[in-house]
């Protein structure tokens, strides 16, 4: 009994310490092994801290519960007065999403979302997924998983991610862990897909093929149809160039590459050299030039098979999940 209550001081109580404290009472068990033991963590809302209790299978038959709390001034009935969700804005299955976990993935994700509901359980979704069979992760994965969000992100120096680190008020130790689950995604992700991308990609290759296309937006429809008669005559470029240069129109364009499956269906079945429109979209109305089709699958074409694998996969386990709000 001496040695659960010296444990439990000896444990460390911050959130992200929690898997070096499971560790310690795995050390436990194994200098213990006549003593069946349990850790129960408590996780108080809105706290970096977490509290531990020790279950211990008594020889008579029973359990005892072995609790230990530092002495910080604080009445236990004011530290745990809050609701038991007061933290949680939502439930999925057995899994709570906490308000900080929550605003931490809206800022991290930093774009506009009209599904951010839907985002959030999908997170949700999968952490659970990830917590039943985690993939290991080695520190050499983790370093390039943060070398990688530092070059998305702008931060070329240790002292930008110092002041990121700030701004965002995450520790180191929080913001390894974060690569961390980062590299557990991707590592998720192609567990789920193995063995699918490429049978999928056999039955829905015209889907995957790459379109190279110029493309210009015109403000009205007549605009447009002269664009694209001009373009049928020179070619796309030119034709706008001529345009600028005259001083008619005040044009936009993008020189882009997009799957088949992810554009107009007139442009997605052209072939090179084929100029498409007027086509609306929205107010205005565009005009495309096919450059080049991509038919042979390459290493993005084969990303693209995945995400669509996965975003399935997602798609069924959230048709299945209880998802329950608590901040709604």
């Amino acid at each position: 009994m001496v040695g659960a209550v010296q444990l439990l001081r000896d444990l460390p109580r911050r959130r992200e310490e929690v898997d070096a404290a499971r560790a310690q009472v795995e050390r436990f068990r194994q200098l213990h092994p006549a003593v069946e033991v349990d850790l129960l963590i408590d996780k108080p809302p809105g706290s970096d801290v977490v509290d531990y209790d020790l279950f211990l299978d008594h020889p008579d038959g029973g359990t005892v519960a072995v609790s230990w709390r530092p002495d910080q001034g604080i009445p236990w009935s004011v530290q745990y007065a809050d609701h038991w969700a007061s933290n949680y804005v939502a439930s999925v299955n057995d899994f709570h999403l906490t308000i900080q976990q929550a605003l931490l993935f809206l800022r991290l994700c930093g774009r506009e979302n009209s599904g951010l509901m839907t985002e959030l359980s999908d997170q949700v979704i999968i952490g659970q997924a990830i917590e039943e069979n985690p993939p290991p992760v080695t520190d050499v994965e983790v370093q390039g998983a943060a070398d990688r969000f530092r070059a998305r992100n702008g931060l070329f120096s240790a002292d930008a991610t110092r002041r990121w680190l700030e701004e965002m008020g995450l520790s180191a130790e929080r913001y390894e862990e974060l690569m961390r689950q980062s590299v557990r995604m991707e590592k998720f992700k192609n567990h789920v897909t193995e063995d699918q991308v490429e049978r999928y990609l056999q039955g829905h290759a015209e889907e995957f093929e790459r379109l190279h296309f110029f493309r210009i937006c015109c403000s009205t429809y007549a605009a447009a149809a002269r664009l694209a008669k001009l373009a049928r005559e020179k070619g796309l470029f030119a034709a706008a160039q001529a345009q600028v240069e005259g001083g008619k129109w005040n044009l936009k364009g993008e020189l882009t590459c997009r799957m088949a499956g992810e554009v107009d269906a007139a442009l997605s079945r052209a072939l090179p050299g084929a100029v498409i429109g007027p086509i609306p979209q929205g107010t205005r109305y565009w005009v495309a030039e096919v450059l080049r089709r991509q038919t042979e699958p390459d290493a993005a074409t084969r990303a693209a098979v995945r995400d669509r694998l996965f975003r399935d996969w997602l798609s069924e386990r959230r048709k299945h999940a209880q998802v329950q709000w608590h901040w709604m």
